[in-house]
């Protein structure tokens, strides 16, 4: 199974301290160069940065598909990266928060994953308390509905987890 990230997740579980739970999950997660690039911008958290600067064995870096355009032009360089190379493999998943991203990934078949569903999913291994790691979620800049959090910690099933 190829697991493959946009920016959003990386740089929120950085963010909260939670970022191995990928390890844990997916054992290694692949990261398109043009993400890389964008966690790596001077505009992005400095918790952020130093990660990017000293990324762990599990993550593995996918260089620059060849420069075929791609059809979804709402999208940043790194979620198409990211899409066209989850889009490689029959059996991938996309990590990613962006809805437009998401609508994208699965018109194409490939399974999304965002942020929230990962919290759930390692909370349900015991791997993580979910109701504090939502609490630091929130804390940051993520964007996420009150509804969401609430049928997430009653385990709901919700539409939409963003």
């Amino acid at each position: 199974m190829l697991v493959v990230s946009d920016a959003t997740p990386l740089h929120y579980l950085v963010l909260i301290g939670e970022i191995d739970l990928l390890r844990e999950l997916y054992r290694v997660v692949v990261v398109p160069t043009a993400v890389i690039e964008e966690l790596s911008a001077p505009q992005a958290p400095v918790k952020v940065q130093r990660w990017i600067a000293d990324l762990p064995s599990w993550v593995s870096i996918a260089p620059p598909l060849s420069s075929i355009a791609s059809p979804f032009h709402a999208l940043g360089a790194g979620e198409c990266a990211a899409i066209e190379l989850a889009r490689q493999s029959r059996n991938s998943i996309l990590l990613t928060d962006d809805q437009q991203a998401r609508v994208a990934a699965e018109s194409l078949g490939i399974r999304v994953v965002p942020t929230i569903r990962i919290l759930s999913t390692a909370s349900a291994l015991s791997l993580v308390d979910l109701e504090d790691a939502l609490k630091r979620l929130q804390q940051t800049n993520f964007r996420v509905s009150p509804k969401v959090i609430e049928a997430i910690l009653q385990r709901k099933p919700v539409e939409s987890q963003e």
